[in-house]
Parts: C-alpha cells; sequence; structure tokens
C-alpha cells in the first residue's frame, strides 16, 4: 500500500471506482485497491503515486464536480520515506511556520502535525455517526 483514499461511510465501492478513472485518465494502468477494515478507508497500491497525486490535484481543481466520492488521497509512502530520511540534526533542525509560533524545530512540526490528524479522525468518526443517525 503506498496511498489510502478516503470516503464516506458506505461509499468506499463507488470512491474506488472513480479513483481508477482518475487513474486511468492520468495514463496509469496498474491500480490495486482493498477497502479496509475500517469504514471509508480503502488500501491503495499504485505505480506512480506522486504522478497521480499531481494529476488528481489538478483534475480537482479543473473539475470540481467529477470527483464526488474520494475525499482525501494520503500518500504513505512519500510521508514514511520523508521521516525515514531525516537524521538526529534534521529533527533539531530550526522550522518556521508564521501560523504556529511555537513550533520552532522539524521534530515540533512532526508531532504538531501527528497530533492534527487525530483531530481529523475525530471528525471523522462524528461525521459516520451523524450521517448514521437518520
Amino acid at each position: 500500500m503506498n496511498l489510502i483514499i478516503t470516503s464516506a461511510k458506505g461509499l468506499e465501492a463507488r470512491a474506488s471506482a472513480e479513483f481508477k478513472e482518475v487513474a486511468l485518465l492520468a495514463g496509469i494502468r496498474k491500480v490495486t485497491l482493498e477497502r479496509s477494515a475500517y469504514d471509508g478507508i480503502v488500501e491503495v497500491e499504485v505505480e506512480n503515486p506522486k504522478a497521480l497525486l499531481a494529476f488528481l490535484s489538478d483534475f480537482v481543481r479543473s473539475e470540481p464536480f467529477k470527483v464526488r466520492f474520494i475525499m482525501r488521497a494520503i500518500p504513505i509512502d512519500m510521508v514514511v520515506d520523508t521521516i525515514r530520511k531525516q537524521s538526529p540534526e534534521d529533527w533539531t533542525a530550526p522550522y518556521s511556520d508564521p501560523t504556529e509560533p511555537r513550533t520552532h524545530t522539524r521534530f515540533a512540526c512532526f508531532l504538531r502535525m501527528a497530533a492534527h490528524a487525530y483531530h481529523h479522525t475525530g471528525q471523522i468518526i462524528y461525521l459516520a455517526k451523524e450521517l448514521t443517525k437518520a
């Protein structure tokens, strides 16, 4: 698996089909999709994830209403590769972001982003519960 795509609960099959269509438009033929044990999550193996994500980003900007079921595409391999490349000196290197003035090192940035991922997990759980109340 080198990508994760998210969809609304129960729409994983539609998100998978939509993702395959986008991949074909991008000229990528080899795509393996598998529904995760978790609702709304599809695990993806694709031959060129970086190129596909760039295409998907451009496609969504140019045709925003043609992507209806894919909520997010997360590049697992790029995230892991970037983390693995960090040396101890890299983690303590200065980092600055005007929107987060208390974050001063790359490690602090990583921790902030990891904590922020939990925020989105909470949002997904909340929305799933709200949508199933109907």
